[in-house]
């Protein structure tokens, strides 16, 4: 009897053991699926967090405004947070950041940003999510809070001034190129001869690439890629209503003056230009002892269809031209109106190159602007420009000892550096 009373006892005890054991079991897979689920809310407000602040970071890097616009960036951060997440903006408003940087804005403490006049840095934390747990309130856990923090470098877009300014890599020789009170920007690799001499007086040189070869005064600075800073302009290239077909620029009659040209070869004098616009759409070339001068002039080099001038077609097109070879090139721009402080200018299109050599010189007041052309010269010749900017794409040949770019009393052409690209740092 006692015996059996006994084996009744264990098989209650079994029972009652299956059944907490059980329970247990059950619990728990009931907590991994929870607790899996709650990574993957995790997850996403990672996600989250990475995309709203490189997002922040690339509203701050392209905005190239002076002081940088915080407060847009933080918006732009909520609103991707609210995009991949569903967080509600209001939410934002009492959330805070143990480990935040040192700025924020008035909206949130959970954006912030290292610096408010020069940040290079954003942080974003995803406000708590609560993640209910209907089975795990067995366990005492009915809720579990989630949230998720990113770090993202900034890279400013600057703004810059050059008075001679290359568009594309300069790959010259011996050559010297000089501004005296102003600046040099090159958007590419320098490569110069042993003898070539890169000089911004008072000024900086920058490239945007190496700097190889002669010698650097000051030494060069690494700088951002940048873009042409004449670009957006509107007034340019100019109108040519009104004007008519002429064909000897040196006349003082009707067959001269501003007007629209083709080719034309300059004779071995004096030619003087009056004041106005002339549109080449052919070859303008001199030769041994030819000057070309004038007071108030515009040289516009375009492409043409016939005799009919026009824009030159994108990505580029040869149009016309100067190639003063071994002559002297020697006015000044107007001073008033549309096109002042503008003396050479070719389309934006036009790929025709603006050409010197031997001795040939200029001595040019006002601005070059051609800003797929390259400066051509070699041996003894040198583009001079009192005022400026040049604004070309690079040089060709450039490989004589005396061969030179000089700019004198600079007028500075400004320029917005392309910024950096943004990253994920945290």
């Amino acid at each position: 009897m006692l015996s059996r009373n006994r084996a009744r006892d264990e098989e209650g005890a079994v029972a009652v053991l299956a059944g907490i054991l059980f329970s247990t079991l059950f619990l728990m897979a009931a907590l991994v699926v929870q607790f899996g689920f709650t990574r993957d809310v995790r997850q996403d407000s990672q996600n989250a967090a990475d995309a709203s602040a490189l997002a922040a970071a690339l509203t701050i890097s392209t905005s190239n405004a002076s002081t940088p616009d915080l407060s847009a960036a933080v918006a732009v951060a909520i609103s991707y947070a609210q995009k991949n997440t569903g967080v509600a903006p209001g939410t934002w408003t009492a959330c805070t950041d143990p480990a935040k940087l040192a700025v924020v804005t008035a909206t949130t403490g959970c954006v912030s940003f290292d610096s408010s006049t020069a940040p290079t840095k954003v942080r974003v934390l995803i406000p708590v999510r609560e993640t209910k747990t209907a089975i795990g309130a067995g366990a005492g856990v009915r809720t579990l809070g989630v949230n998720a923090a990113a770090e993202a470098s900034i890279a400013i877009g600057q703004t810059l001034k050059c008075a001679m300014c290359f568009l594309g890599p300069v790959d010259s020789g011996n050559a010297d190129y000089t501004v005296s009170g102003g600046s040099i920007a090159v958007n590419g690799d320098v490569t110069m001869g042993p003898n070539g001499n890169l000089k911004a007086i008072g000024g900086a040189i920058g490239v945007a690439g190496t700097a190889s070869g002669g010698t650097y005064t000051p030494a060069a600075t690494t700088i951002r890629s940048f873009t042409d800073p004449w670009a957006a302009r509107t007034d340019l290239p100019p109108s040519t209503t009104g004007l008519t077909a002429r064909t000897n620029p040196c006349s003082t009659g009707t067959a001269g003056g501003p007007g629209i040209y083709g080719d034309f070869a300059f004779p071995k004098s004096t030619c003087t230009l009056q004041p106005g616009l002339y549109v080449v759409r052919g070859a303008w070339t001199e030769s041994n002892k030819s000057v070309l001068a004038g007071t108030g002039v515009t040289l516009y080099f375009t492409c043409s269809t016939g005799s009919t001038p026009r824009p030159c077609n994108s990505p580029g097109e040869l149009g016309g031209y100067l190639d003063a070879k071994n002559g002297e090139v020697a006015f000044s721009a107007p001073t008033s109106g549309p096109l002042q402080g503008v003396a050479l200018l070719y389309d934006r299109s036009n790929t025709r190159d603006v050409g010197l050599q031997g001795n040939g010189g200029t001595n040019i007041t006002g601005a070059l602007y051609a800003p797929r052309s390259k400066l051509d010269f070699n041996g003894n010749s040198c583009f001079g420009f009192s005022g400026g900017p040049i604004i070309v794409d690079g040089v060709i040949k450039a490989n004589g000892n005396k061969s030179c770019v000089e700019v004198a009393n600079p007028v500075d052409a400004t320029y917005a550096v392309l910024p950096g690209e943004t990253s994920l740092s945290r």
